[in-house]
């Protein structure tokens, strides 16, 4: 009799905790993340959970779309790493997942609830063409609802980067920008034209860029490897200077 009660008091406790280990989160999510400046606040999570594996994705609004991200749930938990190598942990709150966004290198934690229907609306997918290649990308605000500083970066662009006088290779951009923030996120597509590339890049390609500030009216886009800095010279054109490898070379584009 006592080992038949200690069971039955063993399987009202797994029954207890079961709901809570089990919840299936699986599908979208949306949130904004409060008082958060550095891009568009909005976020949206897919969850997909099959077996003992959690797939992610962790999408910016205006950034990106499916963008794979690092995630495991433990014991109700969901810890997620972006693809920007920020930090996110998540937890069941009725019918919501609470929890935070940390940015990289210590700079800022911020809170987030996130609930399955959104409260904003989602852009869909839009694509064009730069060098001749297909870009797609989220629509960010329009330069309306954007600081007045980077309002005229805003949209698509194409133009050249001259390395010499003698080559010349097509470059082009969507920059996008958030509300409250002159920070700015872009699409950058690139085609050399030369088979083996140049300083070991691909000769052609299409990839995201972040951490674009306006400085002193200056757009600077930073990298690891090369760096842009542009200049409105009219609503329709932009100059400024391609670095890479101690070089630094003149660029001309033209809003399409």
């Amino acid at each position: 009799m006592r080992i038949l009660t200690l069971l039955q008091t063993a399987c009202a406790v797994c029954l207890s905790v079961a709901p809570a280990l089990s919840q299936d989160i699986s599908g979208k999510w949306y949130g904004t993340l409060d008082t958060y400046s550095v891009s568009d606040p909005r976020r949206v999570l897919s969850i997909t959970q099959k077996a003992n594996q959690t797939i992610c994705t962790w999408d910016e609004i205006g950034r990106s779309i499916d963008a794979p991200a690092q995630c495991t749930l433990r014991s109700g938990v969901l810890d997620l790493v972006t693809a920007a190598r920020n930090n996110v942990r998540l937890v069941s709150s009725a019918s919501n997942l609470v929890g935070t966004f940390t940015l990289t290198r210590n700079r800022g934690t911020f809170q987030i609830s996130m609930n399955r229907t959104p409260d904003f609306e989602v852009p869909r997918l839009m694509s064009t063409r730069i060098c001749d290649q297909a870009v797609e990308y989220m629509p960010g605000v329009s330069p309306s609802d954007a600081p007045e500083e980077i309002r005229g970066f805003l949209g698509k662009w194409q133009g050249t980067v001259s390395h010499s006088a003698v080559l010349e290779w097509c470059a082009g951009f969507v920059f996008q920008g958030a509300k409250r923030s002159n920070a700015l996120s872009a699409k950058y597509a690139w085609s050399t034209g030369s088979g083996s590339g140049l300083y070991n890049v691909n000769n052609l390609g299409v990839t995201n860029w972040s951490g674009g500030r306006v400085k002193d009216g200056a757009l600077h886009l930073p990298g690891n490897y090369h760096s842009f800095e542009l200049r409105l010279v009219g609503p329709d054109k932009i100059s400024g200077f391609f670095s890479q490898g101690g070089g630094r070379y003149p660029i001309s584009l033209s809003r399409l």
